[in-house]
């Protein structure tokens, strides 16, 4: 079962705050659901303490990434993810560690992703440089591949084959950008964008496993022991 896109939604907290709540957030049915929320923060020595949907679902902290610049505001991206919530519709709450601060990003919801090991290894880039790209290499076909760019020039158009999910521009000093990517052996995340700093972060998906099929049955023509036949599966 390969991972499909059900929904992506885009947030802002462009004032400082110590928390974020994505009210009557929407979870559809379907079969191996996740959650992915990816969170960009732009004051330094903040991190995300947790986040929760319907109140006690508790997502679980797959990555964290911090970039520090020239000049500015330490670059910081964390990746979060929620196996099987809920069908049902309530608040999304994203709460910090470290005081208050401005951060932006998207959730994803996806169906038919792996529920034991639902994520690969995030690879990140981080620069003053510009059209950033990162490559994913742990996936394959029927994947999906996430990525989020932070970065502080404002505009920034999405590599070939990937498919817009968000532009966040309301906050202060940097900027989000997310979107997505049918995954494969080697896939390519990559923006066009004046020269900058920026922040890069890009994820792979996994599709529900597919055990090996293994089989068990025995030759059409067999002899046994005691000088009877096995034809097929029957005792002559």
């Amino acid at each position: 079962m390969a991972v499909a896109h059900v929904s992506t939604t885009a947030y802002e907290q462009t004032t400082n705050a110590a928390s974020k709540t994505i009210a009557s957030y929407v979870v559809s049915s379907g079969s191996n659901r996740a959650l992915i929320v990816t969170v960009a923060l732009e004051v330094d020595a903040r991190t995300v303490s947790g986040i929760t949907f319907n109140t006690t679902e508790a997502f679980t902290l797959k990555s964290a990434h911090t970039y520090t610049p020239g000049s500015g505001p330490q670059f910081r991206i964390e990746v979060w993810r929620l196996l099987a919530p809920s069908v049902t519709t309530a608040s999304i709450v994203i709460s910090l560690a470290g005081g208050t601060a401005t951060f932006s990003g998207g959730v994803h919801q996806l169906t038919g992703v792996d529920q034991t090991t639902p994520l690969g290894t995030a690879v990140t880039s981080g620069a003053a440089t510009a059209n950033p790209s990162v490559t994913v290499a742990d996936g394959s076909t029927g994947d999906l591949v996430l990525d989020i760019l932070q970065e502080s020039v404002g505009v920034a158009t999405v590599g070939a084959g990937q498919t817009l999910g968000y532009d966040n521009t309301g906050l202060s000093f940097y900027f989000t950008h997310g979107s997505r990517e049918a995954g494969a052996a080697s896939v390519a995340m990559s923006w066009t964008m004046s020269a900058g700093e920026r922040h890069l972060v890009a994820i792979n998906i996994f599709q529900v496993s597919t055990p090996a099929v293994v089989d068990h049955l025995l030759p059409a023509f067999s002899q046994l022991a005691g000088g009877g036949k096995m034809i097929g599966r029957r005792y002559v």
